[in-house]
């Protein structure tokens, strides 16, 4: 039928005078930017054949790391400058809230089952605030920060074991990986790496834990317990 030929051909050409009611082939691109902002890009549909910005979400600070649910349903923004974490509807693309933690965020990590982030932050002292590090986890549910535990000096990356009994957090900086506790929120043993701890990664199945030393050249395999 040409009628339905030509809305089908309206569609797929980016109008947006012709929406279909409901699109299972597409999608948005998220930019995090320099500016305190994600842009929310439709790759379908051009304005002025130059852009295709379809939203923006304004933070309070410049984005440095972010996190998303797996379902689409939250993306979390860590600020570079502010000590906060931006909480965004990914469904009304919408900032829900800042949620204040204790330091300026760094990393950012979905727990495996995504019911806790773990956020690093640092201490960086900006404007007379007493920042701290170490991590503070919030409640996805909630967007309530359930605990925040001291670190030595950061940087701060994350691994979780396969059972997400453990989370494993280093301080480049102190030369550390903390393995900590995922039910208590708590910390369990520190793990001295002779250099700078760059990241941390889990093995599926194997039960084990590596720590790549930056400054030696060096991967040091551990238990899942940290031994």
């Amino acid at each position: 039928i040409p009628a339905c030929g030509q809305r089908v051909a309206g569609y797929l050409g980016g109008d947006l005078l012709q929406r279909p009611l409901l699109d299972l082939t597409g999608y948005y691109v998220l930019t995090l930017d320099a500016e305190p902002s994600v842009s929310v890009l439709d790759p379908s549909v051009s304005f002025a054949g130059r852009t295709s910005l379809y939203s923006s979400l304004k933070l309070k600070g410049r984005g440095f790391d972010w996190a998303k649910t797996s379902d689409d349903a939250k993306l979390f923004v860590g600020l570079a400058e502010e000590p906060a974490i931006a909480i965004a509807d990914l469904q009304t693309l919408k900032v829900l809230t800042h949620v204040p933690v204790p330091g300026l965020p760094t990393r950012l990590a979905l727990a495996p089952d995504e019911r806790l982030l773990w956020v690093g932050h640092v201490a960086g002292g900006i404007g007379g605030r007493q920042d701290s590090e170490g991590v503070s986890v919030i409640d996805t549910v909630t967007n309530q920060v359930v605990q925040s535990i001291p670190l030595l000096a950061g940087h701060h990356e994350f691994a979780f074991s396969e059972d997400g009994r453990f989370v494993y957090a280093t301080s480049r900086k102190a030369g550390l990986v903390t393995v900590l506790d995922a039910s208590k929120l708590s910390v369990i043993r520190t793990i001295a790496i002779p250099g700078e701890p760059l990241s941390v990664v889990t093995v599926p199945s194997k039960s084990a834990m590596w720590a790549v030393d930056g400054k030696h050249g060096r991967v040091h395999r551990y238990t899942a317990q940290g031994q």
